[in-house]
């Protein structure tokens, strides 16, 4: 099993209970990859300008609180 297609048509014939586990591990498969790239990257300087943006908007008055919800 190698193409997306073929992933797809096995999941429709899982169980409910199985192609639910299997999305959660995907789902948890896909955060911990994200986290691990946005580690490296700030690790390795690539989202200084998101601080340097903030620091501006900040001395500029135009940083606003996020609504309670």
């Amino acid at each position: 099993m190698s193409t997306v297609s073929e992933i797809k048509q096995a999941m429709r014939k899982l169980p409910l209970q199985k192609r639910l586990a299997l999305v959660k591990w995907a789902v948890k498969e896909a955060n911990d990859t994200w986290d691990k790239q946005m580690s490296q990257d700030a690790a390795s300087g690539k989202l200084d300008f998101l601080v340097s943006e903030a620091t501006d908007a900040a001395v500029k008055g135009k940083l606003h609180a996020f609504p309670k919800p």
